[in-house]
């Protein structure tokens, strides 16, 4: 297990099994990491490898993200894509290019924006587990997502504003703006969601 605690700086790639960052790490190249635990401030300038991400502080590239697991409860930027099989935001996420994932959920906070988000299962809306108890705090009011393409199977949204979405299953449910919708099964808006166009396709 590799801790950084201070402020560092690595110049070139980086090699480990497990990291936590507690403090802030800047990586001037790419890094390929098994574990990856962020709980400060890491900024990397070229792609990122890892098998387990957890980000609880700030995560910030300049290029792409590769990963089996992504789990956010903080802020996640990228210039890039972001490849996993599952990924959980309860966050700020801003990606400029492709979220894609098997299972997507988000719970946003604050405005964030992803160019494209493409999966089997997504979901966009209230965290599960705080439903349970119907706690209301600051820190878990619903933000805004924006796309300009959401394209899955299975697609729930709440607060969401997208150009173009596309899926088999789509359902609305509560204060989402979209221009286009083609779904192949099923589609059902909320009487707040407010849809221009909607194509049903073979």
């Amino acid at each position: 297990m590799c801790t950084i605690n201070g402020d560092t700086t690595i110049e070139g790639h980086l090699k480990a099994g497990q990291v936590k960052v507690n403090g802030d790490l800047v990586i001037n190249g790419s890094c390929e990491i098994d574990k990856l635990v962020v709980n400060g401030d890491l900024k990397v300038s070229d792609s990122i490898e890892c098998n387990n991400i957890t980000i609880r502080g700030g995560l910030k590239g300049k290029e792409n993200l590769y990963a089996q697991d992504l789990d956010v409860c903080g802020n996640l930027k990228m210039a890039g894509n972001i490849e996993c099989e599952n990924a959980k935001i309860f966050g700020n996420i801003k990606c400029e290019g492709l979220l894609t994932s098997e299972n997507i959920e988000i719970s946003p906070r604050g405005r964030s924006i992803c160019k494209e988000i493409g999966a089997t299962n997504i979901e966009i809306g209230k965290p599960k587990n705080m439903g349970i108890f119907n706690i209301k705090l600051p820190f878990i009011n619903l933000g805004t997502l924006s796309c300009e393409l959401i394209e899955g199977d299975f697609i729930k949204l709440e607060n969401t504003k997208v150009n173009n979405l596309r899926g088999k299953d789509i359902v609305l449910i509560s204060k989402c703006e979209v221009g286009n919708i083609e779904y192949s099964e099923n589609v059902e808006v909320s009487s707040n969601s407010i849809v221009k166009n909607t194509t049903k396709v073979n």
